[in-house]
């Protein structure tokens, strides 16, 4: 007679796994993008092609860097020279290439949860194969490991995409804090 507990435990493990890959869904709001960095009180968007700020202290202050590295405060234009330009430039780029590694990884994310539900999925259509055919229990686990392993393989390999990430963003809030140094009027927003 086969053990029912194991049907319990599949069961259990597929309501985990999927709600895993709904929680990791991509956001669809397409033309924005949406970064929460290490920089104190800061909301970090991409609005189509501008890059925004918003300072969530004090009178909500909002910093626009666009497409062609124009800098406005509130709404105001602020004139700067080449290199301050420069500097706008570099972390524009930066802001763009962290915000699209984030939503790849995040889709990828999402596609190693919905790889777990199908894995819960496989374990329950294994207890039911145990209580239809001579497959044992230990067959149900050599399958599971293996896919299990399979799994972990490419979570492993996320991770470390995720890390890359993380040295990317230290990277975007060292060169923002170099334009609040460059740039008197955003040293002034804190």
């Amino acid at each position: 007679m086969r053990r029912i507990p194991i049907a319990l435990i599949a069961l259990v493990m597929l309501l985990l796994l999927a709600n895993v890959g709904l929680a990791a869904g991509p956001d669809d709001n397409f033309g924005h993008r949406h970064y929460r960095c290490g920089l104190d009180h800061v909301d970090i968007d991409f609005e189509n092609t501008t890059l925004v700020f918003t300072f969530e202290r004090n009178h909500c202050d909002v910093v626009e860097i666009t497409e062609d590295y124009q800098l406005y405060i509130n709404g105001e234009l602020i004139p700067t020279d080449d290199d301050q330009r420069k500097s706008l430039r570099r972390c524009y780029r930066l802001a763009d290439r962290l915000s699209q590694e984030a939503i790849r990884i995040g889709v990828e994310g999402a596609h190693i949860g919905v790889e777990g539900a199908k894995l819960g999925l496989r374990g329950l259509g294994g207890v039911l194969k145990m209580l239809l055919t001579d497959y044992d229990e230990d067959d149900l686990e050599r399958d599971m490991e293996r896919h299990a392993r399979r799994l972990e393989r490419k979570a492993e390999r996320l991770e470390k995409k995720a890390e890359r990430i993380e040295r990317m963003a230290e990277e975007f809030e060292v060169a923002y804090l170099k334009l609040e140094d460059e740039i008197p009027e955003l040293a002034e927003i804190d």
